[in-house]
């Protein structure tokens, strides 16, 4: 179970972090209504760069702190309940400018997997 728990925190943390760090500014076929990146995708959602930043900020350490969790338990629900609220907004975002679901598959597979962190 102990490996369950540790690879789930490593993929989600990674996860985010790559798609906040990394692939920020790359298109995907994931990005919200027709963006090619993070800041257009806000745009596409309704919202301010300023709100991008913040999300962005919020998640990041969220991230970090869920993979310092695996040296640090007690900190692990705190980052992994933060993560699963953040992943539901963005679900919701989605569905609010009537993605096909299929944009929205990976902030609800991350959304479950920070859930199942919750469980476990």
């Amino acid at each position: 179970m102990e490996t369950l728990i540790v690879t789930l925190q490593l993929f989600v943390g990674l996860t985010i972090i790559n798609v906040w760090l990394f692939r920020r500014d790359r298109p995907t076929q994931w990005r919200g209504g027709n963006a090619n990146s993070m800041r257009e995708e806000f745009e596409a959602y309704g919202l301010p760069a300023t709100v991008m930043l913040t999300i962005g900020l919020i998640k990041l350490a969220l991230a970090t702190a869920l993979i310092v969790g695996i040296w640090i338990p007690s900190i692990t629900a705190f980052a992994a309940a933060g993560l699963a609220i953040t992943l539901l907004a963005a679900v919701i975002a989605h569905l609010r400018i009537h993605d096909p679901l299929k944009k929205s598959i990976p902030a609800a597979t991350l959304m479950t997997m920070a859930t199942a962190l919750l469980i476990l």
